[in-house]
């Protein structure tokens, strides 16, 4: 941070002394700087005006650990486990604190406790003293976990395909094809470009190689479908991110479920993790509104940073129709390297849209360009949904099924469909942040 940016915090603490929030703000920057004194007064005069504040006692500890004073770090962090406030980072820190000071076996039932959480927990400090060696994060072996469960739970756990099988968690490969993706061809070429991370010799016996793609626009204009055909044009697997889909075989809390996909990519170099509707687990942290949910917020930042793996790669790619639910950390350097719009097919690809579909109905190009013109704004799921009402329509009033449609069929229905990307656009320009805008202000200047 610049001085001249903690100048901004200081004047605006000395109109607003009594503002918490503010001077929280001002601590954690002292911190960062390392100006351990400073930011000390300030988290303890947060204290004097609430006693109570989780976040000044959260910082207190990171605070102390960094200067070495261990006693203070093993008091607070103790005080926030009493009232439930005690994150996944406390606890680490908790741990590390008493075994500085030689209390083993207090450190070992915070660890514990930790693994009880998040049974994918990985620190190399605490495990090389704690835990076994034979960890799940270093061997795609499972029988070095400690975990609370009875035998009968871990074989039965184990017999579940999404573990024992490791082509039940990823997408099958050719289900779509990519030479039969219509368009986006910026975002193709952001693949393509990226894609080198995939590839043995070139990318992932590398060190330093992440990539975070952040694809971002209206529903249903292609962002999943294009992933789903990644697999056809590299030699790549699709892992997507379902946390309800481990949610009956394992009692660990979201953030454990989190960090288990990351540790699958991390063992699988030439996948992909695809986290579809990321705004449900990195949302904006004053909406949050629960421990819980900023606990997952802080474990998916602190995956898609990677600092704890740097000499691994990963490929991640997250979509969202809702990007400004998305807290803005995410958009910091290190978190999502790489952001595209996705964004309703223009006039030229509706054309190659309609020209795809001649070979299954009746139309001349002539109607192919006024079809075209007439579904301005569409997505390519509106485009399908076109197709499939004007079908439906002709069965209900004949009672007899149609395969092919002509023009005339097709244009009946097209006033009955509003694009939902119009109403998107209006909701995005109210509620997204100034930095995202420019890619959709680009799209609007030139869109037909």
């Amino acid at each position: 941070m610049k001085k001249k940016d903690l100048k901004v915090l200081e004047d605006a603490l000395k109109l607003t002394p009594n503002n918490i929030a503010l001077r929280l703000t001002y601590a954690l920057k002292l911190f960062k700087l390392r100006d351990f004194e400073q930011s000390e007064t300030n988290y303890q005069e947060v204290l004097k005006k609430d006693p109570s504040n989780i976040k000044a006692k959260q910082g207190l500890v990171e605070l102390y650990f960094a200067k070495g004073n261990y006693s203070a770090v093993i008091v607070i962090a103790e005080e926030l486990v009493k009232v439930g406030a005690a994150s996944e980072k406390m606890m680490e820190l908790y741990a590390k604190a008493l075994l500085r000071q030689n209390n083993i076996s207090e450190a070992q039932e915070i660890y514990d406790r930790i693994i009880k959480n998040n049974p994918f927990y990985f620190d190399e400090e605490l495990d090389a003293v704690l835990e076994d060696e034979d960890e799940y994060l270093h061997d795609d072996e499972y029988d070095g976990m400690d975990s609370d469960f009875e035998d009968e739970e871990m074989d039965n756990m184990f017999d579940n395909p999404f573990f024992a099988d490791d082509d039940y968690m990823f997408i099958e490969n050719g289900t779509v094809k990519w030479r039969d993706v219509i368009g986006m061809d910026q975002l193709k070429r952001l693949i393509d470009y990226n894609s080198v991370i995939l590839t043995p010799e070139l990318g992932y016996k590398h060190r330093n190689n992440k990539v975070n793609l952040l694809l971002f626009g209206p529903p249903g204009c292609g962002k999943t479908h294009l992933v789903s055909a990644i697999p056809d044009r590299f030699d790549a697997s699709i892992l997507p991110m379902e946390l309800d889909r481990i949610n009956d075989a394992f009692t660990f809390k979201a953030e454990g479920r989190i960090q288990f996909y990351f540790a699958k990519l991390r063992l699988h170099p030439s996948a992909i993790l695809f986290i579809d509707d990321v705004e449900k687990y990195g949302s904006k942290r004053e909406k949050s509104g629960s421990f819980e949910a900023l606990q997952v917020y802080s474990k998916l930042a602190e995956e898609l940073d990677g600092i704890r793996y740097k000499d691994s790669a990963q490929f991640v790619i997250a979509a969202t129709n809702q990007p400004w639910e998305l807290d803005p950390s995410l958009f910091t350097p290190g978190k999502f390297t790489g952001r595209c719009f996705v964004a309703p097919p223009t006039l030229s690809e509706r054309v190659k849209y309609f020209e795809h579909m001649k070979a299954y109905h009746t139309m001349t190009s002539v109607e192919v360009s006024e079809l075209a013109m007439e579904t301005r704004m569409f997505s390519y799921a509106e485009l399908s949904c076109l197709i499939d009402t004007a079908l439906f329509h002709i069965a209900t009033k004949s009672g007899k099924k149609k395969s092919k449609l002509g023009f005339q069929d097709l244009m009946k229905v097209v006033p009955t469909i509003r694009p939902f990307a119009l109403t998107w656009f209006e909701e995005f320009d109210q509620k997204a942040p100034e930095h995202m805008k420019y890619e959709v202000d680009q799209y609007l200047q030139r869109a037909d």
